[in-house]
């Protein structure tokens, strides 16, 4: 009778021991671990639902590598406050985009596109997150992120600095390969940030006049090169050197822009 007790108990306590190993795991972040559990009461049951809560977790882990720290946290926010998620924001914007790549891609194959793409992108996301920014999206070969707080377009224009420095690093590594430079743009400014798009699908970024400055800037920019305009030069002037260029006709603005072209920090 005693064996038969000490069997039964075994049955129990073996399985709750695997689930109690299964907690420790995924608190330490180990969203691979899966509890084998074959049993048809109310443990194996428990051990059914405690795995499928684990992949859930891996879902969500790898579907956090496609969308910005700044959706997710929105995400977070509307799950405890309801109705549309916008306010006004001051923000720095920072636009970075490859130059020639286009053309160059068109003498490439698919595969080797995506791979020296794939690099010129992880090299900047490498940056944008060591001076404390948020990738907000990758539209083609364009990088668009977002430095917050007062000192963000310092850190900004200090993250463009390292991606050129960078980039020079990964094109005197192989010089057999094609060139990749990128121009930027950066600009700080109020912008109005929320939720935009339909019912089905929505896109959780920034609009307004200065990113439209950003971007015009980052496009004007030549290889290698970082435009801000005036206002942001005011922010930063005591800890950048920058010359001065002949104001910007810019499409969507009235008035020619001043524009700075950073020479250093």
């Amino acid at each position: 009778m005693a064996h038969n007790g000490l069997a039964l108990a075994r049955t129990v306590t073996a399985p709750v021991a695997k689930l109690v190993e299964g907690t420790r795991e995924v608190a330490a972040g180990n969203f691979e671990f899966r509890i084998d559990v074959r049993s048809g009461d109310e443990i194996g049951g428990l051990a059914d639902s405690f795995n499928s809560m684990i992949q859930g977790l891996r879902e969500r882990r790898d579907m956090q590598k496609f969308v910005s720290q700044s959706t997710v946290d929105m995400i977070q926010a509307r799950l405890l406050k309801e109705g549309a998620v916008g306010e006004r924001k001051l923000l720095t914007i920072f636009f970075s985009d490859m130059r020639g790549f286009t053309a160059m891609s068109e003498q490439m194959a698919p595969e080797e596109v995506v791979k020296i793409l794939n690099a010129c992108l992880g090299l900047q996301t490498e940056q944008v997150k060591k001076f404390d920014g948020d990738v907000d999206k990758f539209v083609g070969d364009c990088v668009v992120a977002l430095f917050p707080g007062d000192d963000g377009a310092l850190r900004a224009i200090r993250c463009a600095t390292e991606i050129h420095r960078a980039l020079e690093e990964y094109n005197a590594a192989r010089p057999a390969g094609p060139r990749i430079d990128v121009g930027i743009g950066v600009v700080t400014g109020e912008v109005v940030l929320g939720s935009i798009g339909s019912r089905d699908r929505l896109d959780f970024t920034v609009i307004g006049s200065n990113v439209n400055l950003c971007a015009r800037l980052c496009a004007l920019a030549g290889p290698g090169e970082i435009l801000i305009p005036e206002s942001t030069y005011e922010r930063v002037r005591d800890s950048i050197a920058a010359d001065r260029l002949e104001p910007q006709h810019v499409k969507g603005f009235s008035h020619a822009v001043p524009v700075y072209r950073v020479t250093g920090l």
